[in-house]
């Protein structure tokens, strides 16, 4: 069961290997001090797509010591992954008027995008988050059984791979789109700093 504050979702791993043996790498590389871990009182494999794993501390000062460095290379097999270490948030605010059940936990999706490592990307992010705290980024469809968490109109990548028509990479066009989605929707580019 994810803990608030305890619990991280680590991104990037790979689809082809065993669950259990993913499971003991994971355990391996995020207990050792040297790694930023501590002690683990759970491991669970995400089988969504793409996969990714929810890891439970004992201490909530190592989830955040690992949300903070984030980036983690895992090698398993002799190969190397390079995963990311998020916060793992797992429900709506039942409290929330756009709740879909207001007063009823509702339990949310999980949701990856993919964004290369560049300036320009860096320079959006402010913009992307200001999407997600207006309400952009993500919806509630449906209500009551049939309520469901999808993406909302800001496009996202969700794929490494695929292109531009699978939802992912390669697509030189997908940061200039992006910009100009959130600039329709009163999201521009924060001013120049003197």
């Amino acid at each position: 069961m994810a803990e608030p504050g305890r619990t991280v979702r680590v991104s990037g791993l790979p689809a082809d290997i065993e669950d259990n043996r993913l499971k003991d790498k994971l355990f391996i590389h995020f207990l050792r001090a040297r790694n930023g871990g501590g002690e683990i009182t759970s491991v669970t494999i995400v089988k969504a797509t793409p996969v990714s794993a929810l890891i439970t501390f004992e201490d909530s000062g190592v989830a955040q010591r690992l949300i903070q460095h984030r980036r983690h290379t895992l090698e398993v097999d002799e190969r190397k992954y390079k995963v990311i270490v998020t916060e793992h948030r797992e429900s709506l605010d039942p409290d929330k008027e756009d709740h879909p059940s207001p007063g009823e936990p509702f339990q949310g999706g999980v949701f990856e995008a993919y964004f290369p490592d560049s300036e320009k990307v860096r320079k959006l992010m402010p913009r992307l988050k200001e999407a997600f705290r207006q309400g952009l980024a993500f919806t509630v469809t449906g209500k009551d059984t049939r309520a469901r968490v999808s993406w909302d109109c800001i496009p996202h990548k969700t794929t490494l791979y695929g292109g531009k028509s699978g939802n992912g990479y390669p697509d030189s066009t997908y940061l200039a789109r992006l910009s100009e989605v959130l600039t329709s929707k009163g999201i521009g580019e924060p001013p120049a700093e003197s």
